[in-house]
């Protein structure tokens, strides 16, 4: 950034002449946004904090309802309460590799290796930093933005 003199003027006038960014415009559009995106995301988190004990009941009820329950997998019920129901569908599924070398043995090594996946946490936790080394590429990312207002 190039920085223009000028004749300095009375300190009421005082006015420091500058070349601004190419992005100028886009800067000083989200920095007049900033106010109401802060208000937002303060609402936001207000609304989550509000919306807590209602999650945490339901869950409480799913719970209680999954302790008790005599139902069929795959039937719906409903419990009744004085003023409302629950209406409870049916079980949902989870699924989980009970044996990984025979997905691959089945798969082949080829297929396997290609869809295959390995969470960099995994890495971390179980390689040392030498043989993470060999095994990782590092890049660097974009930079972060922040706007501020200039003094």
């Amino acid at each position: 950034m190039a920085i223009v003199l000028t004749k300095k003027k009375p300190k009421s006038q005082a006015v420091e002449t500058e070349l601004v960014s190419d992005f100028a415009g886009l800067i000083d559009e989200i920095g007049a946004m900033q106010a109401e995106q802060t208000r937002i995301e303060q609402q936001i988190k207000e609304l989550q904090k509000k919306q807590k004990p209602y999650k945490e009941k339901l869950k409480s009820l799913a719970e209680l309802l999954h302790e008790v329950d005599e139902h069929g997998d795959d039937e719906t019920f409903v419990e009744l309460g004085v003023s409302y129901q629950a209406e409870l569908g049916k079980k949902g599924t989870a699924r989980s590799i009970r044996d990984i070398g025979q997905v691959r043995q089945l798969m082949g090594d080829e297929t396997f290796f290609k869809v295959c996946s390995v969470t960099l946490k995994a890495i971390d936790d179980y390689l040392t930093p030498e043989e993470k080394a060999e095994v990782l590429e590092i890049e660097r990312t974009q930079r972060g933005v922040s706007i501020t207002r200039r003094p």
